[in-house]
């Protein structure tokens, strides 16, 4: 562009979760936090991104999976936790292992439990 434009003091991206709002309309022009995102992208030990759909398409693959959710500690220890409408039997985890190892092979060895 030939002329300046303005632009947000804070910089997001979409998908952002904020926390917060107040709005004008459809705008927002404050929020307290950004909590996170709803697409985002995991890091492995030497920062390598992972981006969260490449985990969804591994363990989504499933109708019996309604729902999961990844969590981490600061140690960027990972947990996978998985919401089913049927008791998943160790061949499952098994096939979840498989297809994140396709994504990543240190993806094999994460943690995953199912919740209700």
């Amino acid at each position: 562009s030939l002329y300046p434009r303005a632009f947000p003091l804070v910089r997001y991206e979409l998908g952002d979760v904020l926390e917060g709002v107040e709005r004008d309309g459809h705008s927002v022009y404050a929020f307290e936090r950004i909590k996170g995102r709803n697409n985002d992208f995991l890091h492995l030990d030497d920062d390598t991104p992972i981006h969260s759909e490449g985990i969804t398409h591994a363990i989504k693959f499933s109708n019996e999976i309604t729902s999961y959710q990844i969590r981490y500690t600061k140690e960027k220890i990972y947990t996978i936790y998985i919401k089913s409408s049927k008791k998943l039997l160790d061949e499952d985890f098994k096939a979840i292992r498989t297809r994140l190892s396709q994504v990543d092979k240190r993806l094999e060895d994460i943690n995953i439990k199912q919740v209700d």
